[in-house]
């Protein structure tokens, strides 16, 4: 059962990494032409239009192979995220995008690990504006507005102040807020950091639950896991994330995630990939396991990894030695 189940893992991951990939069954009497454009219609840039983005979702997000391109292919998200940042949409907007590619994401088997990283890396600079508490530029501004509004307004109806003072500061009010309000952003309609912070951080797991790394590259694979583990931090450093917890709560499914890639592909990774992990956990400060554990009882980050490891690295040597079969 776990032969078979690496076997589908393996062939759904070399599928996927083709530029155009369909499945035999679902391109029957179909012409070769139209897959083709088919293929180049799911990776074509997103027209960041309203008219754009309709079609994307009407054509493109619809379509039923587009579950196969995302995975290794997740530029449309980050197009509509850069155009929230460049157009100074709202956290509402982002909120949405990232939703839902969410959900999107569900019905995926699973995620690229690199390509889960590629975006994890530009997230800070697109996402950190929504981040930061925004205060109005330069209080001079508005102090400058309001001094202007006051010596005109004096300046020109000074016979009114001294005629009925009431009346006067009452409309003078007025005629403040309404400049105020024209010039200060609507803000009304949009959501909390923390409510953008938690739908990110639904995205993250769902995406962290579902990678996936080719045997085959056994330099990378490792590497790979450490580079997402700082690319997690970094978001605390935006501020994108603020709580220990959730970084935690992200490393701990990196973690198991990695440790089920060892259990279905195990076998099929080199005798010195398990060796560098293991000098890694003796020697290096991983960042992946520097945090607090929420409880003492319960078994760290650090005993899990290894436990992994070794019973992994145990397995390949037996396989090698004929002792079991794969």
């Amino acid at each position: 059962m776990k032969k078979s189940l690496t076997c589908f893992l393996l062939s759904v991951y070399i599928t996927a990494c083709m530029p155009c990939s369909h499945a035999s069954s679902s391109i029957l009497y179909r012409n070769e032409d139209d897959d083709r454009n088919e293929g180049l219609m799911l990776h074509a840039p997103v027209d960041v239009s309203p008219d754009g983005v309709a079609s994307f979702l009407r054509h493109v997000f619809n379509h039923k192979d587009y579950i196969e391109v995302l995975p290794h292919n997740m530029n449309h998200l980050m197009q509509l995220l850069q155009n929230a940042k460049d157009t100074h949409q709202t956290r509402a907007y982002a909120k949405s995008v990232i939703k839902l590619f969410s959900n999107k994401l569900k019905a995926v088997s699973y995620i690229n690990a690199y390509t889960f990283s590629q975006i994890l890396g530009q997230l800070p600079e697109t996402l950190s504006i929504h981040f930061v508490y925004k205060r109005p530029d330069t209080f001079d501004s508005y102090k400058e507005m309001i001094n202007n509004i006051l010596y005109e307004t004096f300046l020109s109806k000074y016979e009114s102040f001294k005629k009925d003072p009431t009346e006067f500061f009452g409309s003078l009010s007025h005629e403040i807020l309404d400049t105020l309000q024209q010039d200060l952003p609507d803000t009304q309609e949009d959501i909390s950091t923390d409510d953008l912070r938690q739908t990110l951080i639904r995205f993250l797991e769902i995406s962290l639950n579902k990678l996936i790394w080719h045997p085959d590259e056994h330099e990378k694979i490792w590497e790979n896991v450490k580079i997402i583990s700082h690319q997690l931090k970094t978001l605390m450093e935006h501020n994108i994330l603020n709580d220990t917890n959730d970084i935690d709560d992200l490393y701990w499914s990196l973690i198991h995630r990695f440790c089920y890639f060892l259990q279905i592909a195990g076998p099929q990774l080199s005798v010195e990939f398990y060796e560098t992990i293991k000098n890694d956990l003796a020697n290096q400060q991983l960042l992946l396991l520097e945090l607090e554990e929420q409880e003492e009882l319960i078994e760290t980050k650090r005993d899990c990894l290894t436990l992994a490891i070794l019973e992994g690295q145990a397995r390949k040597q037996a396989i090698d030695m004929g002792v079991i079969v794969s």
